[in-house]
């Protein structure tokens, strides 16, 4: 059977076996499917799992029988702490009830030191090795999608005049539009007010919306209650923020829904204190932890999935 190279890296793999025939035979197998490889190895597994924090796997491998009985809670813990893990148990003795136990419990595989261990061994770590691989590779794509330079962002904020575009975090629009860039800025503004019909309510809330003339981009505005010390109009001292997220419509199937995104207020919120705070390094770190929390939204949820 060939090696499956994932990520150009050694895999980690941890072994808890006391049964120094068993873990010859494993130490044998595992090259075979996955060329290069870190082992570490154990007795056992403590309460505590100080080994696997220590070393954190992509697969552990393990009995299910410890010499108080079956290790459910350890088991437990471990897909509580590490649910990414792949874990194969390996086990000389046990019962169907508890091989689909711990099936349920999401163990990648359990298999019996049989005459045909051998075989089945490899079988269920080629499948794995699929399984990483296919996870590694759609790692890289919502890599690619979720850096904060696919993304365009503007803060306005509602103002004596209607809407002012306070900062823009991009020098010129990248995408060919027909009219000045500044009356494009100026109509995004005046036709998210229209759109999410705000007079003077300045309610906060999650909306998505179409990004005007652009072909390209669509919007997602979060409207939020800011302080505003330098408005002169008293019903703006708490001031209201339009933050609007241009988003590729490429990567629209990719954005949680406008019910998730209500999670981003505290976001914004940690970074300013008031609206005359906005500038380049606000707004690039507004943007950097939006575009992250959007790929762990949405790449966690797939990996979840993907897992269980």
């Amino acid at each position: 059977m060939a090696s499956v190279e994932i990520w150009n890296r050694d895999i980690p793999i941890f072994i808890e076996c006391n049964d120094d025939g068993m873990l010859v035979e494993i130490e044998k197998i595992l090259p075979q499917v996955f060329g290069n490889i870190v082992i570490r190895t154990a007795v056992t597994i403590n309460d505590d799992l100080r080994e696997l924090a220590a070393y954190i796997p992509d697969i552990l491998i393990m009995d299910i029988n410890g010499s108080n009985g079956l290790k459910f809670d350890l088991l437990d813990k471990i897909l509580d702490q590490y649910p990414s893990i792949k874990i194969i148990i390996i086990t000389q003795s046990s019962t169907i009830p508890i091989a689909v136990k711990c099936m349920k419990k999401g163990v990648t595989d359990f298999i019996l030191y049989t005459e045909d261990f051998l075989d089945i061994f490899k079988e269920s770590l080629s499948v794995i090795a699929k399984q990483l691989l296919f996870e590694s590779n759609l790692n890289h794509f919502f890599e690619s999608i979720f850096k904060p330079e696919n993304f365009l962002s503007i803060f306005y904020k509602a103002s004596e005049n209607g809407i002012d575009c306070i900062f823009k975090d991009f020098i010129f629009f990248p995408e060919s539009l027909e009219i000045d860039q500044d009356d494009f800025i100026k109509q995004i503004g005046l036709s998210i007010l229209v759109a999410i019909g705000q007079g003077h309510t300045y309610s906060e809330g999650v909306y998505s919306l179409p990004a005007g003339i652009s072909k390209q981009y669509s919007l997602v505005v979060i409207t939020q209650r800011l302080p505003d010390k330098t408005s002169k109009d008293p019903r703006l001292n708490l001031g209201y923020l339009v933050y609007t997220l241009f988003v590729p419509n490429l990567f629209l199937p990719f954005i949680p829904p406008n019910s998730d995104l209500i999670e981003i207020f505290p976001i914004i919120k940690s970074e300013i204190n008031d609206l005359s705070d906005i500038g380049f390094h606000e707004a690039s770190n507004i943007k950097r932890k939006i575009v992250s929390w959007l790929k762990e939204k949405k790449y966690g949820q797939r990996q979840g999935s993907i897992d269980h």
